[in-house]
């Protein structure tokens, strides 16, 4: 029997509204019992009833409750996976800015054309909290990245207003979980929009590429000039017993007024290897010969951005998985 908080320590002679035959985000029935005079969330079943039950012991008189009920969309108010692949749109927590339900698990996936990415923003939100790895009631975005030191899985409320996150690739993932215990949280609100042009900033680790094929570029590219002093870095990963293949397709960089390629001009490096400890293929900065391709000598290579003080148009490239040479 799950409670709200006014039932805790309640005498047995409080009135209670018992309500009957809800599902929890597990999958297991359970009932529910609200006491004293605070308004709670809506309650809603996983099929298409409910039960209530009033009780009232030993005379106790008060004022009593009043409630109603609708039959709505279940799917559309807490999704499995909805995809979501429009330009633009928005989504949030069941009931938001209501009061969210408890025992609710829901996930949106939001899908951009090849070559776009997702830019997510979380305005606010505010979610029950019961530790740091927000055990309780949770807002995770997955193969996402964000310039705040926030993790993807959110709880409590934020250090920071309008949170972003950007995709790793295509795609993201939103997933809201909500417990059994707390029913005192206005929830979330998000927004998102597609980018046809590489995210501002980079994550911190670096960006696994696999596949037979691909593309990497530039933060910005090609809407406007790369970020200054922003390392990104890929770590390209192809089948087993092939080779990749890589070529710069369009490189506009800062010119160095320095001796060619030194540490303080923008340069990118290419590792034979899933690292920089890795044997170097070769570094790039604006005049380096670039009309050959680069290959490697397995199925792995490690690309390296270092973008200098001061900004270009960037770079774009292409890879793809060729035989053993």
């Amino acid at each position: 029997m799950n409670e709200n908080q006014d039932c805790f320590g309640a005498a047995t002679t409080s009135a209670r509204v018992f309500i009957i035959n809800v599902a929890s985000h597990e999958g297991d029935f359970n009932d529910f019992k609200l006491c004293g005079q605070k308004l709670p969330p809506p309650v809603y079943s996983e099929g298409n009833f409910i039960q209530v039950r009033f009780e009232s012991r030993n005379g106790t008189v008060n004022k009593g409750f009043n409630a109603s009920y609708k039959a709505i969309d279940g799917e559309l108010l807490c999704p499995t996976d909805m995809i979501l692949n429009d330009t633009t749109g928005s989504f949030s927590s069941p009931f938001y800015p209501r009061k969210y339900p408890f025992n609710q698990k829901c996930s949106w996936k939001i899908i951009g054309k090849q070559g776009y990415r997702v830019e997510l923003t979380i305005p606010d939100y505010g979610l029950e909290q019961c530790d740091v790895a927000c055990s309780c009631d949770s807002l995770e975005v997955q193969n996402s990245f964000s310039d705040d030191s926030a993790a993807g899985k959110l709880c409590g409320a934020p250090r920071n207003r309008n949170l972003t996150f950007y995709s790793l690739q295509e795609s993201l993932r939103v997933v809201f979980v909500s417990d059994n215990m707390s029913m005192d949280y206005d929830g979330f609100e998000a927004t998102y929009k597609l980018l046809n042009y590489s995210p501002p900033i980079c994550p911190k680790e670096a960006i696994l590429l696999s596949g037979e094929s691909g593309k990497i570029s530039s933060t910005n590219y090609p809407k406007s000039n790369y970020t200054a002093s922003r390392n990104c870095t890929w770590i390209i990963t192809v089948p087993v017993e092939k080779i990749i293949k890589f070529v710069f397709t369009d490189f506009v960089l800062s010119a160095c007024s320095t001796k060619p390629c030194s540490n303080s001009c923008s340069y990118v490096e290419l590792y034979d290897g899933g690292s920089t400890s890795s044997p170097l293929l070769g570094r790039y900065c604006q005049g380096s010969p670039l009309n050959e391709s680069q290959f490697s000598t397995g199925n792995q290579m490690f690309v390296s951005f270092h973008p200098g003080q001061i900004v270009d148009r960037g770079f774009e490239a292409e890879y793809e998985a060729d035989t053993t040479i």
